[in-house]
C-alpha cells in the first residue's frame, strides 16, 4: 500500500475484517502494518494509531497501526516501563 494512503473505514465484507483506503497506485508502495485487537484486550504498542472498528463472527475487533516492526530496544522499554499505579492495581485484583 502507498504510504501516504489515506485509511477511510474498517467493516466487515463477505466474513472477513477489511479496510478501505484512498491509494495513488502511482506511487511507490510500503509494508503498513496493522494490527487487530479484540475489546478488552492489551494494545501490543503504546504508539499503534487507531484506524476503526468492525464487529466479525460476534466480537468487535478495533483496528490499530503500527508504525514500523519494534527495534530490540524499543522491545525492552515497552517490555521494561514503569508500571503505573493502575497497572498495579489490576494486577493485584487478578
Amino acid at each position: 500500500m502507498p504510504e501516504d494512503a489515506e485509511i477511510v473505514h474498517v467493516h466487515d465484507q463477505n466474513g472477513l475484517p477489511t479496510i478501505w483506503a484512498l491509494v495513488d497506485d502511482t506511487k511507490p508502495t510500503t509494508k503498513r502494518i496493522f494490527y487487530p485487537c479484540g475489546t478488552g484486550m492489551d494494545v501490543i504498542r503504546r504508539d499503534a494509531k487507531y484506524i476503526g472498528s468492525t464487529h466479525h463472527d460476534g466480537f468487535v475487533w478495533h483496528i490499530f497501526e503500527i508504525p514500523e516492526p519494534e527495534t530490540m530496544e524499543q522491545k525492552i522499554r515497552r517490555e521494561f516501563a514503569p508500571l503505573t499505579q493502575k497497572d498495579l492495581n489490576t494486577r493485584m485484583t487478578m
